[in-house]
């Protein structure tokens, strides 16, 4: 009989990029419960604005048009958005009352780009032009918030190609220029490099936070990614160094991190494959500096303990013969306690929320006994050469996978299979989760559909 039905089709969403809209970064208002965001999820295929309650409930559409609508963001007091409208360079600034009504256009030009709000609401920042002198030259503009009184803050010279501007809640401006993390003073001048980027790094998006102590960013660039943190002193001081850096210079990085024992751990696809950091402060705590010939860390191979008191990690080995090893680690000073050759079809870690099994998966899912690595049971994936792309763990020891053309729940202390379903034809599970008192699963698929199951 089937644990799990299906409860509700929750929303659809776009999990890629296409030609006209950035990546989904919903903009959640300081005050109020709603997020907004850019999506072509409607059945006419439109890039437009859509919102929601925080919790996903509320869902309803603020824009309807042919015209690509997105950048927004939420004046201070949560009442109206600020966004972009328009088509290629033709992009204009408009702002709307939150429940999407009485749109109105404040801006008369050319390739204009992300709008910002002072942090009293009064005025709004955009960028005009491009970025390296072709066409307009790149500048930044305020104006007051009903669109009068535009003028140029930072013109092309000092701005000098930064772009992704924020107005902070000190009343500075942010941006980078590929380069480095930058910061203006209100009215454009006192140029200050914070920070220097890694090289032709990009879509850092640099956001402060509200107390104006911190600002939080992703560095990409054509190697890979990684989340940095800025600690930020007083604003007639110099900005210190970041709490931590990943420094990923190849793809594929795992991160873990264990908040009740203050650790942070991460590795990548090239040696040394694990380092583990105190969180609060970023303090190199140990590393896995082992003999590094052909042993690297699979990327989301990497899970701590519940307790915090182990660590988890998958490498692959490939200097003689390719496999896989699950290594346990104490995770106070990084002994290894056990090791488990899972050989060629495992790349994933997990382990049950009472921490007495760890799970290994990819092409088939091993159960681990956690005190000394002991394979308790194994089982390939159900449809031959597949693999899976989604799993999740219950609070009760259920675990849900996913991939193409097979979604199992199974019962981890017997290894049986409890619950199967299948979706409508291409469509696949990319990724799961269970709600935090197990009774509700939550499956997003390759369709961008997000399904919720719910125990009977």
């Amino acid at each position: 009989m089937r644990a799990l039905f299906l409860a509700a089709l929750l929303a659809v969403a776009s999990c890629g990029r296409d030609n006209l809209n950035p990546p989904i970064r919903p903009n959640p208002p300081i005050l109020g419960n709603e997020i907004v965001f850019t999506s072509n999820r409607g059945a006419d295929g439109l890039m437009d604005l859509y919102a929601s309650n925080a919790d996903g409930t509320g869902f309803h559409r603020l824009t309807s048009d042919s015209s690509y609508d997105g950048e927004s963001r939420w004046s201070p007091d949560g009442t109206k958005i600020a966004f972009v409208h328009g088509n290629g360079d033709s992009l204009n600034v408009f702002v709307m009352n939150a429940d999407g009504t009485n749109r109105t256009r404040l801006t008369n030009r050319y390739e204009v780009r992300g709008p910002c709000w002072s942090p009293d609401g009064s005025q709004i920042a955009y960028q005009s032009g491009h970025s390296y002198g072709q066409g307009n030259p790149n500048q930044l503009w305020v104006m007051d918030a009903d669109g009068t009184a535009p003028h140029v803050v930072i013109d092309y010279d000092s701005l000098n190609g930064a772009n992704q501007i924020s107005w902070t809640p000190r009343n500075t401006f942010l941006g980078v220029d590929g380069f480095n993390l930058l910061e203006f003073d209100a009215d454009g001048k006192n140029k200050r490099q914070i920070m220097p980027l890694r090289l032709y790094s990009f879509e850092v998006f640099p956001r402060m936070s509200p107390d104006g102590t911190k600002v939080l960013g992703i560095e990409i660039d054509h190697e890979g990614a990684s989340a940095v943190a800025w600690k930020i002193p007083a604003l007639d001081e110099d900005w210190k160094q970041r709490m931590w850096d990943g420094n990923c210079t190849r793809s594929d990085p795992a991160i873990a991190c264990a908040r009740a024992q203050d650790l942070l751990a991460y590795g990548y696809d090239q040696p040394p494959a694990v380092h583990v950091r105190r969180l609060s402060d970023g303090v190199l705590l140990w590393r896995d500096d082992r003999p590094p010939q052909g042993r690297d860390l699979s990327g989301r191979g990497l899970v701590f303990s519940h307790a915090g008191d182990r660590l988890y990690a998958v490498t692959q080995y490939y200097a003689t013969a390719f496999k896989h090893i699950v290594t346990a680690y104490d995770a106070a000073n990084g002994a290894v306690l056990w090791e488990h050759d899972a050989g060629k079809d495992i790349a994933r870690v997990l382990v049950t929320p009472d921490d007495t099994t760890v799970i290994a998966l990819f092409r088939t899912v091993q159960l681990l006994r956690a005190s000394d690595g002991k394979l308790l049971a194994e089982r390939p994936v159900p449809v031959e050469k597949q693999v899976i792309q989604a799993y999740a763990i219950s609070p009760v020891g259920e675990l849900f996978i996913g991939g193409d053309g097979f979604a199992e729940l199974i019962d981890v202390a017997s290894g049986d299979v409890v619950d199967r379903w299948t979706f409508t034809a291409k469509r696949f599970a990319t990724c799961a989760t269970f709600s935090a008192d197990g009774t509700r699963l939550f499956i997003g698929t390759n369709a961008a559909a997000i399904y919720c199951y719910e125990r009977r």
